[in-house]
């Protein structure tokens, strides 16, 4: 599902300083193991949960630490969509949205039930009406 790439781990005592309170940079900010990474949001194709990691899936590759989509999400804009317990997904970087997987921009294929499709159909409808 996700490409080969350099992954990174962060220890549990690190979790307060992951993600950057303020959203005019627009990028995600990522303490791991003492070294900052700044992930700009138009990088992002996905976020996966795995138990306790989170792997940002970007078009420059992946970085996984351990986080809660629920301390990420308030820090994300509205092309984000979290349509799914393992899922966040961009909805720029979807290329095609089927009934029983989704391709997104890096090849990336992800299978979601009949719920999830309803609800991300419903999301980018609302998202492609505004214009974003």
């Amino acid at each position: 599902m996700s490409q080969k790439s350099k992954k990174t781990t962060q220890s549990g005592t690190e979790q307060l300083n992951m993600v950057d309170r303020s959203r005019a940079t627009s990028a995600l900010k990522i303490k791991v193991k003492g070294q900052l990474y700044f992930i700009p949001l138009n990088d992002i194709i996905y976020l996966e949960k795995d138990l306790r990691k989170i792997i940002v899936h970007t078009r420059k590759g992946d970085l996984s630490f351990y986080g809660r989509f629920c301390d990420i999400m308030p820090f994300l804009d509205r092309r984000f969509v979290c349509c799914h317990k393992s899922f966040i997904l961009n909805l720029a970087e979807i290329h095609i949205l089927s009934r029983e997987e989704i391709l997104m921009s890096n090849g990336g294929y992800l299978k979601f039930g009949k719920r999830c499709y309803e609800r991300l159909v419903h999301y980018y409808r609302k998202w492609e009406s505004e214009g974003l």
